[in-house]
């Protein structure tokens, strides 16, 4: 099926004007023979009466079902069936693309066939019992069984549902009961949906020069780059990551920051990881190691499982709709059946705040009450589990002789409202070993969160015999009152025993200890830390308060420091105001205020509207002041501008400007500023290269997780959700962000693209796994239009209402008066079937070629009106289309 895109975009009236100008043509075409051929057959009634019809008396209303008088037609000398007219269908039979939502629930794009159904005589998707797993349809529920290879309809399979096809969207959106499908949470991807992407290298880098030059003084320069390298390999992901640095008076260096090979395990939630890297920091200090680790990936989880959230339960008198709020925003809504209901997929807020639940019954009865809901990093949900374990030797410039290090952490969601926790820590052959224990609860009070740890250390403190052993107790409240709006985002107590070593304190001190270093490691003794937001109401704007307070075992030193602030709008202009005050270990205190508007000059916000900036800040005895104007050249924000003016104490000033570009292939800028004394100039550029089988791509950003894009032929059209991107003359983009293990739509935006580009389906969902490069394949074509005069072997014009198809049974056009039919998306050339009957004598064939113009030429805009001779003889049936389904990738 062949679906014109671009009348759903900007070049609709283009088009549309084009048809109007065929259509024009035909008419004018057409118009002497309709008259001739009505005159002769005049049955002298008024026009708009009706005829008396046995067939339109003794027929049923149907829904969909539109009747036709062919004895109009026959009235005219023509005998057409016109059958296929009668009903609402948007669909041909045969194979198509689809974008299938299953109770608003994505479930990507597929090839299904379609088929007619005999019971409602429409043409519907037959679903194969492929997709019936996929979807989670209950086998047990399901009206009749479907055997590998075979498909069903919709309606012999689950009574009650229903199924809707957009044609111009080619989207199927069905309804089932819940009764008929198996638990799914929301947002789920099945396994056998993943994208492991292609084979293919991809690099990011970024590049940075900075010149100065100093008034008698000479000058000084600065380099500094950055490359991320990645190679794919099926399942298989090879990374390595290094910087590059360069200055006057030193040599340049690079610098090693990452090595390793990493391998998704979507069967059992995890990922395999061997090289250097740092361990995942979710109970101990992330540590940097060269070995293996095995740990939980939490994004492999539905959208609605990931981060911790309550069960709300409840129990419904009658059919009811169950809404759940929080702080008045909606989370979730649902129809329910009389008796308990559960919902525990809601998705996590991540700060907490207390659920308000209504339960609105079916004579309009209300019931509410609360469910608490606190949040903190350690709390899960019921009954699930995280676990990391490492294996390899600790990787440290500061260490010599590096240990050995095995470490393993689990959690697990005892309950709704518990989570256990521990860990544990060893080093081989220097000893080390910790131990954690820990409990987190979501109470009516916030969530809160204990835990202990225990070390034991040899060779680490010679007052004590080498030995060394001591705890640490953690405490942390996380708690959100949404009826005031006041926000703790964490509240957070540690003390430390002096005996307690983390596990890179004493891995520092040994070699202080070994005369290796002499840089001895400060251990904190107790820390308080605070974070609390207040919201003042609409218009009002917000408050925060944050705090920190600390005290260290070697110097009895103590850290104090704290900051409120306050931020709102005033019209279209912003403000930020904040104070603070620190007090390092020697005991010297430093004030800071810090103050910042911006306003958008012009009276609407576009692209290239500039906004004007303004900040000032005071640390201590230094005052800073910077006026600047930033904004966009152009609507898509590809070229922008900086400037700036800066005062400082003691009557410093400078003054600058920055003039960016980010275009396909790359992104950059180039800055100068000046200063008395000192010109200085710089750059920056950075982008993204990917190799892959049919050639190399750029792009000016790059994430872990992209998309390759081919789309043959429609050079400049947009890519989103990334607005930037563009097809390239190759036929490929890239989309250099797509969230792994989660449905992503990739459209296709044909607003730049030539007149001549037409695409079957412009829309396409791919769930990748994490670090995967995934093929995007869009069906694309160029194909032109045309005005045809069609004639039957006699001479005489293709009756009116005959359908044109290509040879795979593609509808292209039907025919109107006088035997012209507007034909578009036609291919280069090739052989049309004209069929108007099902006899041999009612179809015919014609070859269709460029140069075949009647008038010798081509119309306006590529339009071509050609006067065609049909061949006599039946056309051949297009084969039925195989059962099986294709994802789109």
């Amino acid at each position: 099926m062949y679906c014109d895109t671009r009348l759903r975009k900007s070049q609709a009236p283009l088009r549309s004007s084009l048809r109007a100008i065929a259509l024009g043509v035909a008419l004018a075409a057409s118009a002497p023979a309709m008259a001739a051929e009505m005159a002769e057959t005049d049955t002298g009634a008024p026009i708009g009466s009706q005829q008396p019809s046995a067939k339109r008396g003794a027929s049923k209303a149907v829904p969909g079902l539109v009747e036709f008088e062919s004895g109009f037609i026959r009235a005219l000398g023509q005998d057409i069936d016109l059958s296929r007219f009668e009903r609402d269908e948007s669909v041909t039979e045969g194979e198509h693309p689809v974008e299938l939502v299953i109770n608003d629930t994505e479930y990507g794009t597929l090839t299904l066939p379609f088929q007619r159904n005999p019971a409602s005589g429409r043409i519907e998707a037959c679903l194969p019992a492929t997709l019936l797993e996929r979807i989670g349809l209950d086998p047990q529920r399901q009206l009749k069984p479907v055997e590998a290879g075979q498909c069903a309809f919709l309606d012999d399979l689950v009574e009650g549902a229903a199924s809707e096809y957009d044609g111009g969207e080619q989207k199927l959106s069905m309804t089932i009961p819940q009764a008929f499908l198996l638990y799914r949470p929301r947002g789920y991807v099945p396994l056998d949906a993943l994208d492991t992407g292609v084979t293919a290298a991809t690099f990011r880098y970024s590049l940075s020069y900075t010149n100065s030059q100093y008034s008698g003084k000479g000058s000084g320069e600065y380099l500094y780059g950055g490359l991320q390298s990645a190679f794919n390999l099926g399942a298989w992901r090879f990374r390595t990551y290094g910087t590059l640095s360069s200055s006057d008076g030193q040599a340049t260096r690079w610098n090693h920051v990452a090595a390793y090979a990493q391998r998704p395990l979507p069967s059992i939630q995890s990922e395999a990881i061997f090289g250097d890297w740092n361990t995942t920091g979710t109970l101990f200090d992330s540590t940097g190691i060269r070995g293996v680790s095995l740990y939980t990936d939490d994004r492999m989880l539905p959208e609605s499982q990931r981060g911790y959230a309550p069960v709300v339960r409840g129990v419904a008198r009658s059919n009811a709709v169950v809404t759940v709020r929080q702080g008045g925003a909606v989370l979730y809504e649902t129809n329910v059946p009389p008796g308990e209901f559960e919902f525990r997929d809601l998705y996590s807020t991540g700060y907490g705040g207390d659920l308000d639940v209504t339960v609105t019954e079916a004579d309009g009865s209300v019931q509410r009450f609360a469910v608490p809901y606190g949040s903190i990093a350690q709390l899960l949900r019921a009954d699930y589990t995280k676990y990391s374990l490492t294996f390899g030797q600790i990787r440290d410039d500061a260490i010599n002789h590096a240990p050995i290090l095995m470490e393993g952490t689990v959690q697990h969601g005892l309950t709704d409202d518990i989570t256990l926790y521990g860990g544990a820590q060893i080093t081989a052959p220097t000893y080390y070993a910790s131990i954690m224990g820990g409990l987190a609860v979501n109470t009516p009070l916030g969530a809160l969160g204990l835990d202990v740890t225990q070390s034991f250390s040899l060779c680490v403190d010679t007052a004590r015999d080498c030995e060394a052993s001591g705890y640490s107790v953690r405490a942390s409240l996380g708690r959100q009152f949404t009826s005031t709006g006041t926000y703790f985002s964490l509240v957070g107590y540690r003390y430390s025993s002096p005996g307690f070593y983390s596990l890179m304190d004493a891995m520092l001190l040994r070699e202080v200890r070994n005369g290796n270093s002499s840089v001895e490691p400060l251990r904190l003794r107790d820390r308080f830390d605070m974070n609390v937001t207040q919201s003042l109401g609409e218009g009002w704007g917000n408050l925060f308060l944050t705090g920190s307070y600390g005290r260290r075992w070697e110097d009895n030193g103590r850290t104090l420091s704290y900051q409120a602030g306050y931020s709102n709008s005033w019209g279209r202009a912003r403000y930020h105001i904040s104070v603070g005050r620190t007090r390092n270990a020697m005991g010297a205190h430093e004030n800071s205020v810090f103050l910042s508007v911006s306003l958008p000059l012009g009276r609407s916000a576009t692209p290239t509207t500039p906004t004007l900036g303004f900040t000032a800040s005071r640390v201590g005895d230094a005052t800073d002041m910077r006026a600047n104007l930033i904004g966009n050249f152009d609507e898509d924000a590809r070229a922008s501008y900086d400037t700036w003016f800066d005062v400082g104490s003691g009557g410093r000033r400078s003054a600058g400007a920055t003039l960016g570009y980010a275009g396909d292939a790359a992104k950059g800028n180039v800055t100068y500023g000046y200063s008395p004394g000192v010109n200085s100039f710089g750059a920056n550029l950075s982008g993204g290269v990917v190799v892959h089988g049919g050639g190399v791509a750029f792009t000016s950003e790059l994430g872990d997780t992209v998309a390759l894009v081919e789309a043959e032929g429609a050079a400049g059209a947009k890519v989103l959700p990334f607005s930037r991107t563009r097809v390239g003359k190759d036929g490929t983009a890239i989309v250099p962000y797509i969230t792994p293990y989660t449905w992503n739509n990739v459209e296709l935006d044909l607003k730049g693209a030539d007149m001549g580009v037409q695409v079957d389906n412009t829309k396409i969902s791919t769930a990748p796994t994490a670090g995967a490069v995934v093929k995007v394949k869009f069906d694309s074509r160029r194909t032109a239009s045309a005005v045809l005069r069609l004639s039957q072997p006699d001479g005489t014009p293709v009756p009116f209402g005959a359908s044109v198809t290509l040879p795979d049974g593609t509808t292209v056009g039907t025919v109107g008066g006088g035997g012209t039919v507007v034909a578009a998306d036609l291919p280069d050339s090739g052989s049309l079937n004209v069929v108007w009957g099902k006899s041999a004598g009612q179809q015919c064939s014609v070859h269709y070629e460029p140069q075949a113009a009647a008038n010798g030429g081509a119309g306006d805009a590529g339009l071509h009106v050609r006067a065609m001779a049909c061949e006599p003889g039946s056309v051949p049936a297009v084969p039925p289309a195989p059962l099986a389904t294709q994802e789109q990738s």
